[in-house]
């Protein structure tokens, strides 16, 4: 797809003319370039104060443009002032016209086919892909080449023949991406935003899918999806196309640095979602303050003089002020200096200083306090953090016994020189063969099993490797019902 710029106000031309044409003004003839950083190098020097997210992306565009297209290659421009599509063919190599008006001077041949396909041509899995907010893009997904060479020859759309696929699932996507290319405000729950394409977690898979599908559509999220909690809200931006319609960059400053799958657990990721922040003012009497706790529940109080805060109240500094003093006020139970650190820190570098204090305050963006994080918070969440790595660790023992013991020839090739045991995804290569699952002796289905045990390998990957997103109830209970077959067997053996 080549876009005739943001309001179409290329397409006339470009199909009068046989063209498919960029903008970018003010960038010299690409076709001196030799690889895509001499693009980025050109981009750098026509366009100074663009950030490198933005530049970067740019010259992956260009470069598709001026290099990547061939001869025969299909091009889909959208014709915006009559809400349609062209559909043709690549015929001929990138041209720089140094004598064209600005803005005109990037060309490409086009012959085109049809110049009125109506979107109602394209099935809305098929439509959806076209939504890309980038000047230069590739469709690839859903079968799009088959699928667009049967349009432009002017026949019906033929569908996408994988056996999963659906037709209807993606058009509160489609309504999405247009309310981000209208410039409208999106604002979507991260969970939300993977639940675009049908996934629950942040996992290997659906980071990648995500992110890439982000990025061919030109849109980018504030903060970037891969933070934060998972029912935390970012915002959806459109990534400026081209020069001419970028003159603020500030939304894609922060994309700069590259975005790591590995995500730290930050204190923000454990912090509980139903604990609001409740405070005390310093002229308030002691009474008051144990009265607070009590009603909400709560075993620690910041002091605040307006937004300072001065010091915390807490069942101990009570129970120390009331055992000094006869008649102790706010200020006697108060505890000073308190701890108050940013809800983006790691989380591990603070554990200490929960357990020798019991508690820290956690502020927000601003200096607001927005939660209290205890030692008893810790406890529960790496209980429950902890839970699926015990059971996928009694799993792994549980098959090291079994194929050890069964299987010693295939165990001692599968181990590793510098290990003690094959790794857990090399099981399923192990008793990958019917005859060595039935050394076992395991009444179970040999396919089956192969296929259980590859979820909870995957699942067991994701929470080693990528996702701090809490498990499913789906994938919790598969990775229990496994370890509970493995127990069941290893009884019978």
């Amino acid at each position: 797809m080549v876009r005739a710029g943001r309001h179409g106000e290329r397409a006339e031309q470009a199909v009068r003319e046989g063209l498919a044409i960029v903008g970018w003004t003010g960038l010299p003839d690409l076709s001196t370039c030799n690889t895509r950083r001499d693009v980025r190098r050109l981009l750098g020097e026509a366009f100074p104060n663009r950030t490198n997210y933005l530049l970067g992306n740019w010259a992956g565009q260009l470069w598709r443009f001026s290099h990547l297209i061939a001869v025969g290659d299909l091009v889909v421009l959208p014709l915006k002032t009559h809400g349609t599509f062209a559909i043709g063919v690549a015929a001929g190599p990138y041209q720089f016209r140094s004598d064209a008006p600005l803005g005109t001077q990037h060309v490409l041949p086009v012959t085109w086919q049809r110049t009125e396909v109506a979107r109602e041509e394209f099935q809305p899995d098929l439509r959806n892909t076209l939504g890309s907010l980038l000047t230069v893009f590739q469709l690839t997904r859903h079968d799009a080449p088959a699928r667009i060479a049967a349009i432009g020859a002017g026949k019906p759309d033929p569908g996408w023949r994988s056996p999963a696929a659906t037709t209807d699932s993606t058009a509160s996507a489609e309504e999405i991406w247009a309310q981000v290319a209208a410039g409208e405000q999106v604002m979507l729950s991260i969970r939300d935003l993977l639940g675009l394409w049908g996934f629950s977690r942040r996992t290997t898979l659906s980071l990648d899918v995500v992110a890439t599908e982000l990025d061919e559509r030109g849109i980018v999220t504030r903060p970037p999806f891969t933070r934060g909690r998972i029912d935390s809200v970012v915002e959806l931006i459109a990534l400026s196309t081209e020069p001419a319609e970028a003159e603020d960059t500030t939304i894609t400053a922060e994309q700069d640095e590259p975005e790591t799958h590995h995500m730290s657990v930050r204190i923000r990721n454990i912090l509980p979602d139903d604990r609001l922040p409740v405070t005390i003012n310093s002229d308030a009497t002691l009474l008051d303050a144990i009265t607070t706790m009590l009603g909400y529940g709560v075993a620690q109080l910041p002091v605040l003089d307006g937004t300072h805060v001065l010091g915390a109240v807490s069942w101990e500094s009570v129970a120390k002020a009331q055992l000094s003093k006869s008649n102790p006020t706010l200020r006697d139970a108060s505890t000073s200096p308190v701890h108050i650190v940013d809800q983006n820190e790691d989380l591990f570098g603070r554990i200490d200083e929960i357990e020798r204090n019991g508690f820290i305050f956690v502020k927000g963006d601003g200096h607001h306090i927005v939660s209290v994080l205890t030692a008893n918070d810790l406890a529960r969440q790496f209980g429950t953090m902890a839970r699926p790595f015990s059971l996928l660790s009694e799993a792994e023992l549980r098959l090291r016994s079994q194929v050890q013991k069964s299987l010693p020839e295939q165990f001692a090739q599968h181990t590793p020189k510098w290990g003690t045991a094959p790794t857990f995804g090399q099981y399923k290569n192990i008793l990958d063969k019917p005859e060595a699952f039935e050394q076992l002796g395991w009444p179970l289905d040999h396919r089956r099993f192969l296929d259980l045990l590859a979820a909870v390998v995957a699942i067991r990957n994701d929470l080693m490797h990528v996702s701090k997103d809490p498990l499913t109830a789906q994938h919790l209970n598969a990775i229990e019902s496994f370890v509970k077959m493995l127990r069941l067997v290893d009884q019978m053996s």
